[in-house]
């Protein structure tokens, strides 16, 4: 076989494999954004006291191929006034984007009001996108983040520690590194203190093979009885300097399917090195390790359109998981926020009116769990609830972890008045044109009355009273208010034009009273009634 054919029949096996390649590829699933959120990183962390409003910017760009749809913007604070921030357009804690196109940022501006910049403090605010499930995200996404903002005097230190470079996911054995920053915000150089990191969901000692920072100081770790960080010493940072840390990290642990990362900041005589004891400022981030078991929990709400005050409606919380793995220890949050209303704590929850977490353990990969979740409205106005699951399995997809709820709460339907009918009288003509019709009455609460007399339109043309329109003629009218004990005593008298007519006549009347009770809740009742007015002798 000469080169020429044998080359001819290479060529011919290379395109027949390549076709075969072409076609095993399969069609793309589905849309696929990628959701990453991010408050502005040159907006100000600090603020004097009695500012009148303080906007900041937080940014939802889609890195993915396809549009996001159906995105909800939230934003709550954590123990502090900042959580009075609204989103400008809307002026609620939340903005809704109809879609987000691929490559595409939507800014939504968040305001934090006076009231919320009238005392010193440090406040931490979050901010949050979720969407609907017409797209799924990828494993870059980021869908919330944190912001901190110092209420200050104008001079003080500001740290804002930040990592500018992260593993999002990794493989099991690999070597990657964490790069972060220190910077100084304030107007005052920053005291002396650590920047260090903690890895919370693996054995740090084993995983963490060194920690540099650019100032060369030396770093090393420190334990205490529950955690193991890796600290580098900071001081004198002046303002506006910065100084980058970087950490190198060994993935080892076969068990583990995600790892969370803290890095923070910790001034100079805290004793316990943990995330909950002294920090200035702290952020985290987290790393996929493929390979491990994966859950993707989904939670959606049935909620009412309303609930009337005094009245009771139910929030009906789903979880389903669409695997591929099963969730263990899943649970539900929900958080209210807002007046007029709380929320009751079903069986198997704990908490109390503002907070309530139910439990439900292990949910098979294509199971569902639900809870019915009471709603108490107590005044006027609505409840706000923020609902978040969550399992120790890694989630994928954590934009469907949480959902909003908003019920208003309106006015409660008056109660009913149980009031017997006024007593029908009849009586003689001369006495019914002088001294008025009598009427008595007893309210069980303040409320007013009001009585009218009237004439069939036959027996008011037969006695000559005219009057304009069709149907009953008005003789008579009172309006009183209940007095002590709820009585209500008044004659009502008949009109002047209608008077004399009325006491000349000489065959028997038939007068409707029609009685009206209104009580102050808006509760009415009505009294139809006929009064014998006997005719006068000659």
């Amino acid at each position: 076989m000469s080169w020429l054919v044998k080359r001819r029949i290479g060529r011919a096996l290379a395109l027949a494999a390549s076709a075969w390649v072409m076609c095993a590829v399969p069609a793309s699933a589905g849309a696929a954004s990628n959701i990453v959120t991010t408050f502005d990183a040159t907006a100000p962390h600090a603020v004097a006291k009695g500012t009148a409003a303080y906007d900041i910017t937080f940014a939802v760009t889609n890195f993915g191929p396809d549009a996001a749809s159906g995105v909800r913007v939230m934003s709550y604070g954590l123990g502090g006034p900042i959580g009075d921030a609204r989103c400008v357009s809307v002026t609620s804690s939340r903005c809704d984007i109809a879609s987000i196109g691929s490559g595409e940022t939507v800014p939504v501006v968040f305001r934090v009001p006076a009231t919320g910049l009238d005392s010193f403090g440090t406040f931490d605010m979050y901010g949050y996108a979720s969407k609907d499930r017409t797209s799924d995200d990828g494993p870059d996404a980021r869908t919330s983040d944190q912001f901190e903002l110092h209420v200050t005097d104008g001079t003080v230190e500001v740290p804002r520690v930040a990592f500018d470079e992260y593993p999002r996911s990794a493989n099991r054995g690999d070597v990657v590194r964490y790069r972060g920053s220190i910077a100084n915000l304030g107007s005052t150089p920053l005291a002396s203190g650590s920047i260090g990191f903690r890895a919370s969901t693996f054995q740090s000692s084993q995983a963490i093979r060194g920690m540099t920072i650019s100032t060369g100081a030396p770093c090393g770790p420190k334990s205490n009885t529950s955690a193991t960080w890796w600290l580098c010493p900071i001081s004198g940072m002046a303002p506006g300097t910065k100084a980058t840390v970087e950490l190198v990290v060994v993935f080892s642990d076969p068990s583990q399917s995600v790892t969370s990362l803290t890095l923070q900041y910790m001034p100079t005589g805290n004793p316990y090195f943990d995330a909950d004891a002294g920090a200035v400022d702290s952020t985290w981030v987290e790393t996929r390790l493929n390979g491990g078991d994966a859950a993707d929990l989904d939670v959606s709400v049935a909620s009412p359109a309303a609930i009337k005050a005094t009245r009771t409606g139910g929030l009906a919380v789903k979880v389903d998981n669409h695997g591929p793995s099963g969730s263990r220890a899943a649970q539900v949050v929900l958080k209210l926020r807002g007046s007029g209303g709380f929320v009751a704590l079903p069986a198997n929850c704990s908490g109390d009116a503002d907070r309530v977490a139910c439990a439900f353990g292990a949910i098979a990969s294509g199971a569902s769990a639900s809870v019915v979740v009471p709603v108490y409205g107590t005044a006027v106005g609505s409840v706000d609830v923020d609902i978040t699951t969550s399992a120790s399995t890694f989630d994928p997809i954590d934009a469907n972890d949480r959902i909003g709820a908003y019920v208003p709460i309106t006015k409660a339907p008056p109660k009913p008045l149980r009031i017997k009918a006024p007593k029908a009288s009849t009586m003689g003509a001369a006495l019914a044109a002088r001294r008025g019709v009598p009427l008595f009455l007893r309210c069980p609460r303040a409320c007013t009355v009001r009585s009218v007399l009237q004439l069939s339109r036959r027996d008011a043309n037969r006695l000559g009273i005219r009057a304009r329109g069709k149907g009953p003629v008005t003789i008579g009218l009172i309006t009183r208010k209940s007095g002590k004990g709820g009585r209500v005593t008044a004659r009502i008298t008949i009109s002047r034009a209608a008077r004399a007519k009325v006491a000349r006549t000489h065959r028997q009347l038939v007068v409707t009273r029609l009685t009206t009770v209104t009580a102050r809740d808006g509760a009415k009742r009505v009294f139809r009634q006929h009064v014998r007015l006997r005719p006068s002798r000659r």
